[in-house]
């Protein structure tokens, strides 16, 4: 069973400045090292655990996937929502805090989520551990968006229209946006056993 959780108690990434200035280097790799060698995390992404808007308590943050962008948006709840974004608690409970429609989106990264799902289900204390202390509150777990949107020589990068609560993660030129702040959201597990290398799979624009 998934169990909800208070999406408005995360990070206003759009309105916290040392968070989105926080170092994240040494503690995604981390994270990384201690999840490294798991092949069950292949296409598993580590995530920022962030919002950029609030939601009313019978709303969700709803993505639908396709090949060409990440739409999440603030919807009303109902059937074929699965667990997509997952951050664990002090307890070592892993909750969603966004969910994917699994009826309209891409079955590649339904697959990734039901798969993250059942992970998340068998209580893994290692994966427990690695999120261990404060980094429960700024890392997660997400499914990799690599394979299913078409980036070619671009760049995954989210983009929120604050007011519409929409954000939209698709491929993009990051030299457009070379005036803004990025912030890292999103990193790639290495699960070849023994290494701990990370490397950057979405960016987001910081709105104002």
């Amino acid at each position: 069973m998934q169990v909800n959780m208070d999406y408005n108690s995360l990070t206003n990434v759009s309105l916290d400045g040392e968070f989105r200035s926080r170092s994240k280097t040494a503690e995604v790799t981390a994270i990384s090292k201690a999840l490294a060698g798991d092949m069950r995390l292949n296409h598993i992404d580590i995530s920022l655990v962030h919002r950029h808007f609030s939601l009313s308590p019978d709303e969700k943050v709803v993505r639908v996937v396709s090949e060409k962008e990440l739409r999440a948006s603030a919807v009303k709840e109902h059937e074929d929502l699965l667990g997509a974004a997952w951050k664990c608690d002090l307890n070592g409970r892993w909750r969603p805090y966004e969910y994917v429609d699994a009826a309209v989106s891409s079955p590649l990264y339904v697959e990734r989520c039901e798969r993250l799902a059942h992970l998340l289900s068998d209580s893994n204390p290692a994966y427990s551990a690695a999120f261990a202390g404060e980094y429960c509150d700024v890392y997660g777990l997400s499914p990799s968006l690599e394979g299913i949107i078409d980036v070619v020589d671009k760049t995954p990068i989210e983009l929120t229209d604050v007011n519409a609560r929409i954000s939209s993660i698709k491929a993009r030129n990051k030299k457009d946006y070379s005036g803004h702040e990025i912030t890292q959201t999103a990193w790639k597990i290495n699960v070849d056993p023994g290494h701990a290398t990370i490397s950057c799979s979405v960016y987001c624009i910081n709105c104002r």
